[in-house]
């Protein structure tokens, strides 16, 4: 390409609206190629992808939802746009790599002439900027590596181990780009996988992209994947977390039960429900319904560990100001006195702080049996005609629970990754293995819907009627 040729800058939005970041489109990379290459134009986390700059960051979804094209898509822009760059490319082996990442980067990303191929070991950019092709079958080479960026392709083949040496080789030593990034893809895995171990302890960002994220997804190419039967189609069609074996929320669809966000009209019933935790998350989940027995929306979370009773009762008070709160359903646990310390019960740190006087019925402790409190959870999460024959209602009455799903990630993410305990089927499993199932989410989310399923209290009590949601 002349070096006089112009260029042209593409500026693209995430979900959100707000501007993500410009891609510089090279005038020869429009020539002779379709819709499906060239202009690149993401969409959902594909664009939130190009906004990120945490040191780790996983784009996870679905097979097909172009995650692979948009993290070479961003090396391929950081690596033009950064004069001698380094960036690196990486698989479980080398050989892999020629038939997947290669073949899509010379296909669909990088212009002809940005680059070239040198030695089947890296890409040379006319700009001094290099990526290197790595496979950890080859460890040697790779520790000689420092670099900017590294994408990890089909990072599920990976261990632990191989990961932290990875986080290692981005760390800006002689680094040129103004941040370093290691980025990878995945398909969702079974719920302890050890990648969310990371995420969850704040050291991984996670994305999470959707079939419409990708511009060129067809009917055609989504059949083969509504064609599959048990985990495989709810991994690789729904996206979701579970095990080979065993999911216990056999009733979740996402297409179902996740919803966009919406303002919430000021009469509909509200309430909260908390599950306690300190060196585990304390979770906090809002709740609206329309009528007794119609849809409950779960629209607003807060997940956070390493928050004092103080800090969590005022987080309460002040979420839920201006709003019309009928009842804080509060986990058990957090009525216990604490004679041995000397200090009040949490419940009553709550009180202290405003909890009680912000709902017009108070605080009350959440029904504790654990089997008959996932019935009703079940229940909630049930649709489909036969169901609603046996109900007597409409189709479209159900299923009952509806997360939006943006204001309340932690729960769209942890709830259909709980496994059944294989000491007790009807109950949600604790561990698997050693690792810790993430139920906090669910905990707070039993104790909520248990509480709107209970009788309803007397009109005169107050005028909205809380219960009554058993159908």
């Amino acid at each position: 390409m002349p070096s006089s040729a112009p260029t042209r800058a593409e500026t693209f939005r995430t979900t959100g609206g707000n501007v993500a970041s410009t891609l510089v489109v090279e005038p020869s990379s429009a020539v002779g190629l379709t819709a499906e290459t060239k202009p690149y134009r993401p969409l959902g986390a594909n664009a939130e992808l190009f906004a990120a700059r945490e040191h780790e960051v996983v784009i996870e979804g679905p097979a097909d939802c172009g995650k692979s094209r948009a993290c070479l898509e961003k090396l391929h822009a950081a690596m033009t746009k950064y004069p001698g760059a380094r960036a690196a490319i990486v698989r479980k082996t080398r050989k892999s790599l020629t038939s997947t990442a290669m073949a899509t980067f010379e296909r669909y990303v990088a212009p002809e002439g940005s680059c070239r191929l040198w030695n089947g070991e890296e890409y040379r950019y006319t700009n001094g900027s290099k990526i290197y092709l790595f496979g950890l079958d080859d460890p040697e080479r790779l520790k000689s590596f420092e670099g900017d960026m590294a994408y990890v392709q089909e990072v599920s083949e990976l261990t632990r181990e191989d990961w932290e040496i990875l986080t290692t080789r981005v760390t800006g030593r002689g680094g040129t780009m103004p941040y370093q990034q290691l980025i990878a893809d995945l398909n969702p895995r079974e719920p302890n996988f050890w990648l969310y171990d990371r995420e969850r302890a704040g050291n991984a960002r996670f994305l999470f992209a959707k079939h419409s994220d990708n511009p060129t997804i067809t009917a055609q190419r989504l059949a083969p994947l509504e064609a599959l039967t048990g985990y495989l189609r709810d991994r690789l069609l729904l996206g979701l977390r579970v095990a080979a074996e065993g999911m216990y929320f056999t009733e979740f669809d996402p297409r179902q039960h996740l919803i966009d966000a919406f303002p919430i009209p000021e009469d509909w019933m509200r309430w909260i429900s908390v599950d306690w935790g300190f060196a585990n998350p304390w979770v906090a989940l809002w709740y609206a319904r329309d009528r007794p027995g119609g849809h409950i929306y779960v629209y607003r979370e807060v997940s956070a560990a390493k928050l004092r009773d103080e800090e969590q009762a005022q987080i309460l008070v002040e979420r839920s100001r201006d709003e019309h709160i009928q009842l804080v359903v509060l986990d058990p646990s957090m009525y216990n006195p604490r004679t041995e310390q000397n200090r009040p019960s949490i419940a009553q740190i709550y009180d202290a702080y405003g909890v009680t006087q912000m709902s017009r019925s108070g605080m009350a402790p959440g029904f504790n049996n654990r089997v008959q409190g996932w019935s009703i959870v079940r229940r909630a999460l049930a649709h489909g005609a036969h169901t609603a024959a046996q109900r007597k209602v409409e189709p479209e009455d159900l299923p009952r629970l509806k997360i939006m799903h943006q204001r309340c990630p932690a729960l769209t993410r942890n709830l259909p990754a709980m496994v059944m305990d294989p000491l007790n089927p009807e109950d949600v499993a604790d561990k698997i293995g050693h690792v810790r199932t993430p139920d906090d989410e669910v905990d707070a989310l039993r104790y909520g819907l248990c509480a709107e399923a209970q009788p309803a209290a007397p009109e005169a009590t107050s005028r909205l009627v809380f219960g009554g949601g058993g159908g």
